[in-house]
């Protein structure tokens, strides 16, 4: 059989089919198209569109559409699926994660007020230390005060034992002398009672006499080698300065009516076998600057410009010169070289003491010539000042001083100080004191 003849049959075939379908669709055409929804889409079904009323293409596209939907919702099943599944993780990690967020924000809020409670408790702490250390650095510093107060208290009663051994309290102003016929060594191997030395006179070791002074007696006398003197007096002992009073030679004796001392260019004087200090006993600037600043605060203000407390050493000796009329309190004027002890001046009481220097130099104030370091009082009596130095300080001259019950005394016209400056103990038993700390 050739394949022509298998063609024909193939063919007759499907046609023979294609009538059978045709055929049977015909005499089925009013079930089909009463329930042409059902049948619409069936491939035997779709030619027969026409027939039932409904277009060709149009049920094709929407018989394709519905089987695409259809497989399409089979086969992307799967992928719906695992989107689902991952969208339902995110959401899991999402919520784990907002869970988590609210955690760590929890436990931030938790941690922060556990710092801020912990730091709030240090600071209460660190408060109260200060506190603490406040109140003990106000202790301390009452300890320390009380120890300070303390100490000057021991330091008091160390300068009262020290002032005590100088000497009483309140007898600063003894005066500190020798017996009259005291023999004193002078120049060529001479001797001579102290009370017959002159300003002038040259001593034994060479030193000169600046100043003799003569006081009313009555003071505590002590006789040492032979020499009698007062126990205010200092001497030298084993290379210090101690009070004759606390020699250990030092043998008390009877008073006598007037006693005698000098002032020397060295300050010492050679009585017997011993060193004595003179009257005026030193002129180192420091003790003497405090001395005359502390005179003249007694007054009034400090005038601390002044050429006696610059220099003091130059202007320490005061008084007169022996012509110049001196008040008396009965009003009479005298001369300085007329006034005796027991004498009484204008505001000065009882004079009960006279000294006589040899110094160089000379001051004038209002008229009146003066000696270079002499204080003058003003007219309230409530300040003092030095007088002015006007003449040639190389040019030696003679002065009358006193010692009077007030420390002053008239001129007429005008009021000066006496040798003793100022009637105020403490004064004079500092520098007692500073003048026994000298060193040799």
């Amino acid at each position: 059989m050739d394949l022509v003849s298998v063609l024909v049959v193939f063919l007759s075939t499907l046609l023979a089919f294609g009538a059978a379908i045709y055929a049977y669709g015909v005499a089925n055409l009013e079930e089909i198209k009463d329930n042409w929804v059902q049948y619409r889409c069936n491939p035997l079904y779709m030619p027969l569109a026409d027939l039932v009323g409904s277009d060709i293409f149009t049920n094709f596209t929407n018989c394709t559409l519905q089987a695409t939907h259809n497989y399409a919702g089979v086969a992307l099943d799967p992928i719906y699926k695992n989107f689902a599944i991952l969208t339902d993780t995110v959401n899991i990690i999402m919520n784990s994660m907002n869970d988590m967020r609210a955690a760590i924000t929890g436990a931030s809020s938790g941690f922060l007020t556990i710092i801020q409670t912990t730091f709030a408790k240090i600071q209460n702490t660190m408060s109260t230390s200060v506190q603490l250390f406040g109140h003990v650095r106000t202790i301390i510093s009452r300890m320390m005060a009380t120890m300070a107060i303390m100490m000057n208290i021991v330091n008091t009663g160390v300068q009262t034992g020290e002032s005590i051994q100088n000497g009483p309290i309140g007898k600063a102003a003894d005066f500190f002398c020798f017996h009259p016929d005291t023999l004193i060594k002078l120049s060529g191997n001479k001797t001579c009672k102290l009370s017959e030395i002159t300003p002038g006179t040259k001593l034994y070791d060479g030193q000169l006499v600046v100043s003799t002074l003569k006081f009313v007696g009555g003071c505590p006398m002590f006789s040492i080698g032979g020499v009698q003197v007062s126990g205010n007096h200092k001497i030298l002992h084993e290379m210090d300065w101690i009070r004759v009073e606390t020699h250990p030679d030092a043998l008390p004796t009877e008073p006598c009516e007037f006693v005698y001392c000098l002032n020397t260019t060295s300050h010492r004087i050679l009585a017997g076998d011993h060193i004595f200090k003179d009257y005026e006993e030193t002129s180192n600037p420091e003790i003497l600057r405090e001395f005359f600043t502390r005179v003249q605060m007694a007054y009034g203000p400090r005038d601390t410009t002044s050429a006696k407390i610059q220099n003091p050493a130059r202007y320490t000796y005061t008084g007169v010169l022996p012509t110049t009329l001196v008040k008396r309190e009965s009003g009479e004027m005298s001369p300085a070289m007329d006034i005796r002890i027991g004498d009484q001046l204008a505001l000065g009481g009882l004079v009960k003491g006279v000294i006589h220097h040899r110094v160089r130099g000379q001051t004038v104030y209002a008229t009146r010539a003066l000696a270079p370091g002499t204080w003058v009082l003003d007219e309230d009596g409530e300040g003092v000042f030095p007088s002015l130095v006007v003449s040639d300080n190389n040019e030696l001259h003679d002065y009358v001083q006193f010692v009077t019950e007030k420390c002053r005394y008239s001129l007429g016209d005008m009021v000066i100080l006496d040798d003793h400056e100022v009637d105020d103990d403490e004064i004079h038993t500092w520098r007692d004191s500073e003048v026994q700390k000298e060193m040799i």
